[in-house]
């Protein structure tokens, strides 16, 4: 429990003192969060100390009462269930770890990609979990500059995600300033941590490391040494990867082949890929990456979309996560199986942009949809029955491999090994009833399209699932000729089926069988002693305390054992539960139990071992296997959410190719407030059109807390869906246009860490998103240019509006400052639609005013955005309200013009003196050009001539 706080002993005073001397040299007080240090003073008491005790008190303790204070410095104790909660949250959050032992020797260092060491010394599976379980997908990163065009880099990269089983490769170019193909990377691969030379560490510029940091992404380096990639050092590509020569030999003739080997010397080195024990059975799936064949979004989206809830956070501790669906991602996770919702995650990061492939989930979607009885049998009674590859093999691999390719086992390793064997064959026995359940589904002849639909299931599931069936017979076959499979599912025990009557082993099974029924005998003869009454209360034991078979009888009956003195026996304890006993004869068989079961398991250790080198060479086909089910399992979520789930059922959308139409989407709704209870009512439907005949770009002006984001939201929302195969919140016949990239910014926020305000974030996030987009993008901007004064902030919002128009993406513009509805004809003015009503003599404050927000999408420009008016309903203090009001009295009043008229007025800004801002004719600003130029004389104009001219003009007007 969390609330476990061990004790720090020492044998005497001088032990402590130079212990906590020593950690002020290791444990100086720093603010770095990403480099924890940990000390393991005593067997399962673990201290952290200042800055890091503070961490661990609030997300261990979640106070900083276990905290104690000595010579000047903090410190809390950890148990070893803490310290393993403690590793997975810093490792979640891209930390890493640093283990000292009790004389502060360095014992090991971990991060995300590299756990190895936690898991073998402490146990610590960085895989345990329910849904979100640890996923670690590494990257290791080299880069090249152009030499013909210094302002590009060359990027080459390998990545490796074990729990999907794939070794990949890439290369991309990237501008040094931006890096935005390398954000897009480690958003859609989910990168956890970066491996990059320590020779180019420090000279990577902040704009590398700030895009690492904001991809929650771990940056490590490694020895120079360890990416130098030559044919003598290299470990090849075959002992790794799966039979794929195609791919192979695409990774050799690659025109970067060099570049990507090095990448992938420094992550074999890294993870320590060469050695035996991790390349014995796993072969992994080579795939060339491509950033062109997956939607690209920046992580401002993925953050601003709450596409994935706080990986960080506590549920058990934070009611708004057990009551309400905070993320896209736990909206959509209904997977039954663990590898379903890996599949679903990596799915809402790689959107597909392919027309065909979309079309076929959305048309097994449909498929499921239309079958409900089977939707629920793969749902609820077959697929929950799967385990997790994955995991099992990650246990199977703590059973050591020698030399010769030869588990070796030890005897107290028996048993749980061929735990592990028969979950992979139970694991195996269900794929037939699946089969069996989508071979009726598809056997009934119906129209073409269900006949076509029916053809994509057979090809995407039944085709592929039989084939991998044929070759993992064998290992099923294995356990039906030598493993009693029911008795050990019984009696936890192994026991052999042989055919051979003279083998030794079933000699020794049938010897070890006809002890234990005489065991049993024995517990019936002790009863035939007893009274009737006192042997319903005897009861047999067949594993106490590690001694075998025993009996218990109820203390307040002990007296009655007095009548097995001729047989004569034992009391093994006394204890509230009973009174444990063996009789004379009971002892004696246990101890020949014991042995003969210890000579059972030594001459089952050759056989078990044997089963485990068959089980780990099929783990490349088994992943496969199971890949193909975590596809189905998505596929099925997709029509349980949109039928079952959803309030109103989600509809199939019409997907047309990038730059084919333009997007439809009729009464569009935003699915997490749809889904969360007492919002419902108040989620109001919008239509989002981009239709060929309009603008592809859109200012969108509205009150405070009218629902503009929530609609930029709600379109980005149904734009992902549909591009990952899911049916969308909204109503029928909607029309979705493909789109290359999501880009958006909406929300605020600074990078302290960096010295970088919110404005410059912002306009860091605008660069990269106007850099990023092409005509065929959809991008969300949202009341950009607040944190500037308003006319700096209306002048950077119109020129990138402008800059927008020119890209021709689909865009919506969300602001406040209404002028901006004015300043091209050519862009299409949205506004959110509200009901006013104005005070009137009968009212107390004639200038009140009573707003109903609509939350309503209509045409036009609003005409101001009622910030006094939030204040008042949310019932802010009335004499700030007051204040307010009066100082927007008077700026009104001062101000001759506003920015309604800045694209046709004259403007000249002369320091240390007023803005002057007249609106003129064509005809009038002609004569008074005319009038000027007589003036003049030749004379050069100036600021300050400018501005005498134009105020002589002010005073005759």
């Amino acid at each position: 429990m969390s609330s476990i706080v061990p004790e720090l002993k020492f044998p005497d005073e001088r032990s402590k003192t130079l212990y906590f001397n020593e950690s002020k040299k290791k444990c100086f007080d720093v603010m770095d969060m990403k480099r924890i240090i940990i000390n393991e003073a005593h067997k399962d008491v673990f201290v952290l100390f200042n800055s890091h005790a503070d961490r661990a008190c609030e997300v261990v303790y979640k106070t900083v009462g276990p905290q104690k204070t000595h010579q000047s410095q903090r410190y809390v104790t950890l148990s070893l269930v803490n310290f393993e909660k403690f590793i997975k949250h810093v490792l979640n959050d891209g930390g890493k770890v640093l283990v000292y032992d009790h004389d502060w020797r360095e014992v090991l260092e971990a991060s995300i990609g590299n756990s190895e060491g936690l898991e073998s010394r402490y146990g610590i599976d960085m895989t345990a979990g329910d849904q979100d379980e640890v996923q670690a997908v590494v990257m290791a990163l080299k880069v090249e500059m152009d030499m013909k065009n210094g302002e590009t880099w060359t990027i080459g990269c390998t990545f490796i995600n074990q729990t999907l089983n794939v070794l990949g490769f890439s290369t991309f170019e990237d501008l040094p300033d931006f890096f935005n193909n390398l954000e897009t990377i480690l958003i859609q691969l989910g990168v956890k941590e970066l491996i990059i030379p320590s020779n180019i560490a420090n000279s990577i510029s902040n704009t590398f490391k700030q895009v690492v940091e904001n991809c929650h992404c771990l940056l490590s380096t490694s020895a120079r040494g360890d990416f130098d990639y030559n044919d003598a050092t290299s470990v090849s590509i075959s002992s790794l990867v799966d039979d794929d020569m195609d791919t192979i030999l695409k990774l050799e003739n690659h025109p970067h082949a060099h570049l990507l080997k090095s990448t992938l010397q420094g992550l074999i080195k890294y993870l320590n890929l060469s050695t035996v024990s991790s390349s014995s059975y796993k072969k992994y799936d080579l795939v060339e990456y491509s950033l062109s064949q997956y939607m690209k979004m920046d992580q401002s989206t993925v953050t601003s979309l709450n596409l994935f809830s706080d990986d960080l956070m506590d549920d058990q501790n934070n009611m708004i996560a057990q009551s309400m669906t905070t993320s896209l991602y736990q909206l959509l996770n209904k997977t039954t199986t663990l590898q379903g919702s890996r599949v679903l995650k990596t799915w809402m990061k790689q959107p597909l942009v392919d027309k065909t492939s979309i079309d076929e989930r959305l048309d097994i979607v449909e498929f499921f949809n239309n079958n409900p009885e089977l939707r629920s049998n793969l749902r609820l009674n077959v697929l929950p029955k799967l385990t997790d590859i994955y995991k099992l093999f990650k246990k199977l691999s703590k059973f050591k491999v020698s030399r010769s390719q030869a588990i070796e086992l030890t005897t107290s390793q028996l048993d749980p090994a061929m735990e592990e064997i028969l979950k992979i064959y139970d694991y195996i026995n269900v794929i037939p009833e699946i089969l069996e359940f989508l071979n009726d589904a598809i056997s009934e002849e119906d129209d073409d399209r269900d006949s076509k639909v029916k053809d994509l299931i057979f090809n995407k599931f039944v085709k592929p699932l039989t084939t991998i069936m044929n070759p993992l017979s064998k290992p099923v076959q294995i356990v039906d000729t030598y493993i009693d499979v029911e008795h050990f599912i019984k009696e936890n025990e192994i026991k052999f089926v042989l055919s051979d009557d003279d083998s030794e082993i079933k000699k020794l099974q049938e010897s070890i069988e006809a002890t234990k029924q005489r065991l049993e005998r024995i517990f019936e003869e002790v009863c035939d002693l007893m009274d009737p009454k006192t042997a319903k209360k005897i009861k047999m034991e067949t594993e106490y305390n590690n001694i075998g078979y025993c009996m218990k009888i109820p203390r307040s009956d002990g007296d009655k054992l007095k009548v097995l003195t001729k047989i004569g026996y034992t009391e093994l304890s006394i204890v509230k539960a009973g009174i444990y006993f063996q009789t004379r004869e009971m002892t004696d068989l246990n101890k020949k139990l014991y042995q003969m079961k210890q000579t059972m398991k030594e001459s089952q250790i050759d056989i078990v071992s044997e089963m485990l080198v068959v089980f780990k060479s099929y783990y490349p086909l088994l992943m496969k296997l199971q890949s193909i089910i975590g596809t189905m399992d998505v596929l099925l979520t997709f029509s349980y959410v949109s039928i079952e789930q959803a309030t109103i059922p989600y509809t199939r959308p019409i997907i047309n190719k990038m730059g084919c139409g333009g997007t439809e989407v009729h009464k569009a709704r935003h699915p997490l407030l749809e889904v969360n209870e007492g919002v419902t009512s108040r989620v109001i439907p919008n239509n989002i059109s981009f239709a060929s005949n309009s603008s592809k770009l859109k200012i969108l002006t509205g009150p405070n807390m009218g629902g503009k984001s929530t609609y930029l939201r709600t379109i980005a929302t149904c734009q992902l869906f549909a591009q990952i195969g899911c049916f969308i919140p909204a109503d029928e016949n909607s029309q979705v246009v493909l789109v290359d990239g999501i880009f958006s910014r909406i929300g605020s926020g600074d990078c302290q860490y960096l010295g970088l305000s919110t404005f410059m974030v912002e306009m860091l996030q605008m660069s990269s998103i106007l850099k990023s987009s092409t005509e065929n993008s959809l991008v969300l901007v949202d009341e950009l240019g607040r944190g500037t004064s308003t006319y700096d902030g209306f002048a950077i919002a119109a020129g990138i509006l402008k800059k927008l128009k020119s890209i021709n993406c689909e865009c919506i513009f969300a602001t406040h400052f209404h002028e901006l509805s004015d300043i091209d004809e050519s862009i299409e003015n949205l506004k959110m639609l509200s009901h006013t009503k104005r005070g009137n003599v009968l009212n107390e404050d004639e200038d009140k005013k009573e707003i109903t927000l609509l939350y309503k999408v209509g045409k036009g420009k609003a005409g101001e955005s009622f910030g006094i008016n939030v204040l008042e309903y949310i019932g802010f203090n009335e004499k700030i309200i007051g204040i307010a009001k009066r100082k927007l009295k008077e700026l009104e009043e001062d101000n001759d013009t506003d920015l309604n008229t800045v694209k046709d007025n004259i403007n000249v800004d002369t320091p240390g003196k007023k803005k002057i801002k007249l609106q003129l004719s064509k005809e009038q600003i002609l004569n008074i050009l005319k009038r000027w130029k007589a003036e003049l004389q030749g004379k050069e104009i100036t600021k300050e001539i400018a501005h005498d001219l134009l105020h002589d003009l002010v005073n005759e007007q």
